[in-house]
């Protein structure tokens, strides 16, 4: 019989990458793992009025799966979504008869939840309702490991558990160094002592959650000015250049595989950026640069993306760039995160707890 693992968490605590490498993990040790995001958010447009979730495309991808987007996601939502409400009961027959679908020939299916398990509590279509009707058991991802968030796991464990739908335990994701020990010593018997096992922590590396180059250009719809073998860059702070060159150079030692974003026009600022070779360059404005600039970034193989917006819109579209997946980045940090997993994870206890 298959096993559902309901996997959920708060604010972006990175549960598709910590599935993709579960998955990945479990089907080389000969299990048959599926994927089902059953209510997803419609970010990316792919044809007339069809949406599809990063998530789903990026899973379905990397993972090789066979099922549809259709199928894998039968519920995409937009901005508005309390009219659902009078269709309920068609919604949850439709997530029914796809979850049933693709779990025909699987061991093990992970069913990613909507933001957070009270999210669409209003129309009836929250983690409550989803994990119950498919009979699941719920795994919960907690970023950083910080009181609150621990707070809130042992709230949700005590109320899925009051209607019936049994908790699997907890993985602690992209923790921060200073709290490494406090999880391990103190938060981990904590929690166990509240009958929720912990199946380890994957601590922050920067990496782990970072894009790569490519989604930025993506995302930005950029156009490549240099550097398009390099495109695999991963980005781990996104920087504004408003400075000399001097305070740039100070500021850029101290960043670890920073995207600058600046103005083409600024030829000394771009070129002392391009010394200290950062993961990458975004020009704004559709100001294209100075020759030289693009001779440096060459010799330096640091890629350029020019952008006809300005620096603000530019960073706005880049606001949530750290919580959005692509299959891309997937499969540039797959051992990255298989490595983390394996490191970090009890994965035997994991697959015991499953059943």
């Amino acid at each position: 019989m298959v096993k559902s693992i309901y996997v959920t968490g708060f604010g972006a605590p990175g549960k598709t990458i910590v599935v993709y490498g579960l998955m990945k993990l479990l089907s080389n040790k000969g299990y048959k793992v599926g994927y089902f995001k059953p209510v997803s958010r419609g970010l990316n447009k792919i044809g007339p009025n069809e949406w599809v979730d990063d998530d789903v495309l990026a899973i379905k991808e990397a993972m090789g799966l066979k099922e549809d987007h259709k199928t894998i996601s039968p519920v995409v939502i937009r901005r508005r979504f309390l009219e659902l409400v009078e269709d309920r009961e068609s919604i949850l027959q439709a997530i029914k008869s796809s979850y049933e679908k693709l779990s025909q020939d699987k061991d093990i299916v992970f069913v990613e939840s909507y933001l957070a398990p009270y999210y669409l509590y209003s129309i009836g279509l929250s983690g409550y309702t989803i994990a119950k009707l498919l009979e699941s058991n719920v795994l919960f991802i907690i970023k950083d490991g910080e009181d609150t968030q621990v707070d809130e796991v042992i709230f949700w464990k005590d109320e899925f558990e009051a209607k019936g739908i049994k908790t699997l335990g907890v993985i602690f994701n992209v923790v921060p160094i200073h709290l490494v020990e406090r999880v391990k010593e103190f938060i981990t018997p904590f929690l166990e002592s509240r009958g929720i096992p912990s199946f380890g922590m994957i601590p922050d590396k920067g990496e782990f959650m970072a894009p790569t180059l490519l989604d930025i250009s993506s995302v930005l719809d950029a156009e490549v000015l240099e550097g398009e073998d390099y495109l695999d860059n991963l980005v781990e702070e996104i920087l504004v250049g408003a400075m000399g060159a001097e305070a740039a150079l100070k500021w850029l030692r101290r960043s670890k595989k920073p995207v600058i974003i600046t103005g083409g026009d600024r030829t000394e600022l771009l070129l002392t950026l391009l010394e200290v070779k950062p993961s990458g360059l975004v020009l704004t404005g559709n100001l294209y640069p100075a020759l030289k600039v693009l001779t440096k970034a060459r010799e330096k193989k640091v890629p350029i993306l020019l952008v006809p917006y300005d620096t603000f819109a530019t960073i706005e579209k880049l606001r949530d760039i750290h919580g959005r997946i692509t299959s891309y980045s997937l499969k540039k940090k797959e051992k990255l995160i298989i490595d983390a997993i394996e490191e970090g994870m009890d994965i035997d206890r994991f697959i015991k707890a499953i059943g």
